[in-house]
C-alpha cells in the first residue's frame, strides 16, 4: 500500500528563473522548488529558517540552500523567492566547485597537452 504525502505550498513562486549552469548539471529543479515552497529550506541554520517562516507571513524574501550531489561532488544550490513573489531564482552558490566539475581528471587537474 502506498501513502502519498502532499506538502502544502506556503507561498507562490512567481516566474521561475534557472541559471544556465543548473540545467547542465542535471539537477531535479522541481524537487528543490517543492521543498522550498513547502518550508523545507534545506541546510540553512535555524536562525535563517525562522527568518524564512516569518518572511512567508510578512512578505519578505525567502532563501533556501541545498547540497546536491553531482557525481561525487556536493554543490550548494540556492533558491530565492523575491519579496513580491514575482519570481524565484535558482543558482549555484559555489562557482569554484562548478569549475572543478569541468576540469579534466588526469591526476593533477591540469589540461592535457595540446588543448
Amino acid at each position: 500500500m502506498f501513502c502519498y504525502i502532499t506538502k502544502q505550498s506556503l507561498f507562490p513562486l512567481g516566474t521561475i528563473l534557472i541559471a544556465p549552469e543548473i540545467e547542465h548539471l542535471g539537477i531535479e529543479v522541481q524537487r528543490l522548488l517543492r521543498r522550498h515552497q513547502s518550508g523545507d529550506f534545506g541546510c540553512v541554520d535555524s536562525y535563517d529558517s525562522n527568518q524564512n517562516l516569518e518572511a512567508i507571513e510578512s512578505g519578505e524574501g525567502i532563501v533556501s540552500q541545498y547540497d546536491v550531489m553531482v557525481g561525487e561532488t556536493a554543490i550548494m544550490i540556492c533558491v530565492m523567492t523575491e519579496t513580491d513573489r514575482s519570481y524565484t531564482v535558482i543558482f549555484v552558490l559555489d562557482k569554484e566547485k562548478l569549475k572543478s566539475l569541468n576540469e579534466p581528471e588526469n591526476g593533477n587537474n591540469q589540461k592535457p597537452e595540446g588543448s
